[in-house]
């Protein structure tokens, strides 16, 4: 291989990772957050049924393993997919109570924050 392919090779490498999704704080408080996530997904709403809504808005994130501090009633909400090229960072639990529906929402402190949030607890009123 030339030494001109080789370089055409890694430019283009560059160039596609510069146009490629930019993950970037989410630009919402607390307050607006929660109430976006709340909007597709309100309280009292089944885990699946609430997963599925979150996936479709372009949310992703996990449940808690049994053995972690949170446990497997709370789904974390970690990334959300908004216009092309932008993908917001976002620290939101969903809790589940035993029945398996969203009862309340917990904020997690922005660990990326130059000045990170403390924690505090918002829940929504049926």
């Amino acid at each position: 291989m030339s030494v001109r392919a080789t370089a055409a090779g890694i430019l283009l490498c560059i160039m596609a990772g510069c146009v490629g999704p930019q993950t970037v704080r989410c630009p919402l408080d607390d307050s607006e957050l929660t109430k976006k996530i709340l909007a597709l997904a309100p309280v009292g709403t089944p885990r699946e049924e609430t997963v599925q809504r979150l996936k479709a808005a372009g949310i992703d994130g996990s449940f808690g393993s049994e053995r972690s501090a949170f446990g497997k009633d709370y789904y974390c909400c970690q990334t959300w997919r908004r216009s092309p090229g932008e993908i917001w960072r976002i620290s939101l639990l969903l809790h589940f109570d035993k029945s398996g529906n969203l009862c309340e929402t917990l904020e997690l402190p922005d660990l990326h924050a130059d000045n990170p949030r403390s924690t505090k607890t918002v829940t929504a009123k049926n």
